[in-house]
C-alpha cells in the first residue's frame, strides 16, 4: 500500500518500517505463501503456509504489529493446519490504511470479508492482544464461523492497567516525539518491574520502529496531530478497554475456547483475566504460563504452539467424533 500520512509519520519512517517487513518475510523457514484479499474495509494482505487441505487456523496479530509478527506459530505449525495471517487493516503492514472503528462491529465485519475471501465458512481463529479482543468479539458476533477461538494475552477480558505516564499519552498523540512514552510503555508491558523478564530483542526492535514511525493512535481515529474531537473519540476508544468488555459478550462466545496469558502479563492482571473468563465464559479452558509476560507468542513459543495443536486436537475429535 502506498503511503499515507494518516498512518505513518513520515515517507521516511514509512519506508523504514517497509524494509523490516520485507527482511521479516525473509526471515520465516517454511514455504509462505503472500497476496491480498478484498474486504469492505479495503484491500487486506494475507500471509498463508501448510497444506491447502489441512484444517484452518486463522491468526489475528496484536496493536500496532503485523503478520510476520506469527513466525514462530507459523513456521511451528505448518505442518499441521493450513494457517492464515493477515495484516489488520490500520495497522503498519501491507493492508488498506483506514482502520474499523473500535467502538462497534467494524472489526467483526472486517474479519468476516477476510474469511469469506479466502472461501472460508468455518475456521478456528487465534488472537494476540488486540487480535484477542478481536477473535472473542467476532466469536460472539458470528459464532456459526467459528469452530474454535485462541485468544493468547487478549485485551478486553480483564480491565487495563493505566500508563498515565506513557500509554495515554503515547495512544492520544499528545507529543509530537513519541519514542521516550513508546520505550517506557514497552518496558512497563513487556518486563515489568519486578518479574525478571528479559525484552525480547526482536520484539523490542520491531516495535521500537513502529513506536518512532507509525501513528499509534490511528487505530482510535486520531490523526498524527489530532484535533479535539478526534481526541475525545480516542479516549472513548481508551475507556472502552480501561473498563473490559461487558460480561454480555463473554457470554455470548459460546465455542470452545483456549485462553493463555503469561505470568508476569503487563497490561492487566491475569488471574482476574482468567477467574472473569471462567465465570462468564460458557466453554473455555484457561491457563496461566509461569514465568511468561505479554509476549507470549514470543517468550513462549514453544508453550503456546504444543497447547494450541492440543487443543485444536482434543476438542476437534469431541466436535466431529
Amino acid at each position: 500500500m502506498p503511503y499515507d500520512p494518516f498512518l505513518y509519520r513520515s515517507p521516511e519512517g514509512y519506508a523504514v518500517l517497509e524494509k523490516w517487513y520485507e527482511e521479516a518475510l525473509r526471515a520465516f523457514r517454511v514455504p509462505i505463501k503472500t497476496g491480498y484479499v478484498p474486504t469492505r474495509f479495503g484491500e487486506t494482505h494475507v500471509i498463508s503456509a501448510g497444506a491447502e487441505t489441512a484444517p484452518p487456523l486463522v491468526l489475528i496479530h496484536g496493536y500496532g504489529a503485523g503478520s510476520p509478527f506469527w513466525r514462530q506459530q507459523i513456521e511451528g505449525l505448518a505442518g499441521h493446519y493450513r494457517l492464515y495471517a493477515p495484516d489488520c487493516v490500520g495497522h503498519p503492514g501491507r493492508s488498506a490504511t483506514r482502520p474499523p472503528s473500535l467502538l462497534d462491529d467494524g472489526w467483526s465485519l472486517w474479519l468476516q470479508d477476510v474469511l469469506d475471501a479466502l472461501g472460508l465458512a468455518r475456521a478456528a481463529l487465534a488472537g494476540v492482544c488486540l487480535g484477542g479482543w478481536m477473535v472473542m468479539r467476532f466469536a460472539a458476533f458470528a459464532p456459526e464461523r467459528v469452530t474454535h477461538a485462541i485468544l493468547l494475552s487478549p485485551v478486553g477480558i480483564a480491565p487495563f492497567r493505566i500508563y498515565w505516564r506513557s500509554g495515554v499519552p503515547l495512544v492520544l498523540n499528545l507529543r509530537n516525539d513519541p519514542s521516550v512514552f513508546g520505550q517506557r510503555l514497552m518496558r512497563m508491558v513487556f518486563a515489568p518491574p519486578g518479574s525478571g523478564l528479559k525484552f525480547n530483542r526482536e520484539v523490542f526492535h520491531a516495535l521500537s520502529l513502529v513506536v518512532k514511525h507509525y501513528n499509534a493512535g490511528a487505530l482510535a481515529g486520531m490523526s498524527a496531530k489530532p484535533t479535539w474531537r478526534e481526541i475525545l473519540r480516542g479516549t472513548r476508544a481508551l475507556v472502552k478497554f480501561v473498563r473490559g468488555e461487558p460480561r454480555g459478550v463473554l457470554q455470548r462466545v459460546r465455542v470452545p475456547t483456549l485462553l493463555l496469558v503469561g505470568q508476569h502479563e503487563g497490561i492487566f492482571d491475569a488471574r482476574k483475566a482468567v477467574r472473569r473468563a471462567q465465570r462468564h465464559m460458557p466453554n473455555v479452558r484457561a491457563e496461566i504460563l509461569p514465568d511468561v509476560g505479554h509476549a507470549v507468542i514470543f517468550d513462549a513459543a514453544e508453550q503456546v504452539n504444543a497447547r494450541i495443536h492440543q487443543f485444536l486436537a482434543s476438542e476437534s475429535s469431541i466436535l466431529f467424533s
